[in-house]
């Protein structure tokens, strides 16, 4: 072999092992977007942007299989320089001229298709003068798969001529495999997601049906207790405990006599004793269902106060969880301004001088503030005056006694 062409080979073996780099730092990629990213969209497209920024390809973009081969393949997430490109495209999988291109045969074939914009190729007809434009030399369609059926492709662009040798085309082939996986898996737990939502209305409905005065309130507390914990910049994981923890909150009411939940007037001591029993009995029904958080605990909590004069156990201060903190106040906000078969609703001038006034004392100053921050966004302020009708604003007792539905 003579010098030149020894340098020639020594040439073509540096570009093939740059380019299977780009495919094994495109693996690396699909690996860090399966740990980072939660959503299906939200992975995919953190996938798409890391194949450009850490594998160097011009643009990566995926489509999701609708299952109508007629119907337009459209970029369910998408990153490069090649987004007018994308957005223009018009790919079907069916068996005119607009599926008959890299990406509808991968999906209508489940094989991995390469395509040469170079090359005349009728395939490519429909959209070879627009990628010439853009300078697109080559691209890859590789199919999603689970089992036989093809989830969408995964479609990579390049500026370089044959830029998807055989050892990059096996990589890539073991990225869309971890791409559908990814993909499947998320929506393994997104219909696991709704059938727990489903399972916790039918909770929530359960106990309204028991006591119709407060029916939407485990609903609203919810609510306004996950605006609160994203005011305060908690993490999404933690606001969704959260969301859950208030609509269960009181479903231990569940074993309140009916007759004390919907009593007309003032509760003589005995039945208000009973009702303070309700945390504990929703902790003893939530303890054995095992949530990805602490409900029954956050549950139990929600009538706990700061200064140690909640129950059922009288914690203080940080024994008492974040996230029961937050409830506490929702919760308070909610059954202050609601009608009750006691009392009429209080407004909500009258509970937001609840929460200021005791800020620090009974409730957590930091969740009043974000608690305040969210009413104020709502532009839910009322103006009425903050002094309270009779019972008390709202305690069963004639005595008085903590806030809270």
């Amino acid at each position: 072999m003579s010098p030149e062409e020894l340098q020639q080979e020594l040439q073509l073996q540096s570009m093939l092992i740059d380019r299977s780099e780009h495919a094994l730092l495109t693996l690396k990629a699909c690996n860090e977007a399966l740990v980072r990213a939660s959503g299906e969209r939200e992975f995919l497209a953190e996938f798409c942007r890391l194949c450009v920024v850490e594998a160097g390809y011009a643009h990566a973009w995926v489509t999701l299989n609708s299952f109508n081969p007629h119907e337009s393949l459209r970029p369910f997430a998408s990153f490069g320089r090649l987004q007018s490109y994308v957005d223009s495209l018009q790919i079907t999988w069916d068996d005119q001229a607009t599926g008959q291109g890299p990406t509808g045969q991968a999906i209508k074939t489940g094989q991995i298709q390469i395509a040469d914009w170079q090359a005349e190729q009728s395939s490519l007809a429909p959209w070879q003068e627009i990628a010439t434009h853009y300078q697109i030399k080559t691209s890859i369609s590789l199919p999603l798969k689970q089992g036989v059926r093809t989830l969408g492709a995964l479609n990579i662009y390049s500026t370089q001529p044959d830029a998807f040798p055989p050892l990059e085309q096996e990589l890539l082939a073991q990225v869309a495999q971890l791409l559908a996986y990814g993909l499947s898996s998320r929506r393994s737990l997104a219909i696991q997601d709704r059938l727990l939502d489903q399972t916790i209305q039918a909770i929530v409905q359960m106990v309204e049906l028991r006591d119709p005065y407060t029916q939407g309130h485990e609903n609203q507390v919810a609510q306004l207790a996950q605006a609160i914990a994203r005011q305060l910049g908690l993490d999404e994981n933690c606001i969704r405990g959260i969301h859950v923890a208030g609509l269960l909150h009181d479903v231990g009411k569940i074993r309140v006599p009916a007759e004390i939940l919907s009593k007309p007037g003032c509760l003589d001591p005995i039945e208000y004793e009973l009702i303070k029993l309700h945390p504990q009995a929703c902790y003893d029904i939530l303890k054995s269902i095992q949530f990805p958080w602490p409900v029954a605990e956050i549950a139990m909590q929600h009538h706990e106060r700061l200064d140690g004069s909640g129950y059922p156990r009288q914690l203080r201060g940080k024994q008492i969880l974040l996230a029961a903190r937050i409830i506490a106040v929702a919760d308070v906000i909610d059954a202050m301004i609601s009608h009750r078969p006691y009392r009429p609703g209080l407004g909500l001038g009258v509970a937001i001088a609840e929460i200021k006034n005791n800020s620090g004392r009974l409730y957590d100053p930091r969740v009043v503030e974000a608690c305040l921050a969210v009413l104020n966004m709502s532009d839910a302020l009322e103006t009425e005056p903050t002094s309270p009708p009779p019972f008390q604003t709202g305690d069963r007792l004639a005595k008085g006694g903590p806030k809270g539905g």
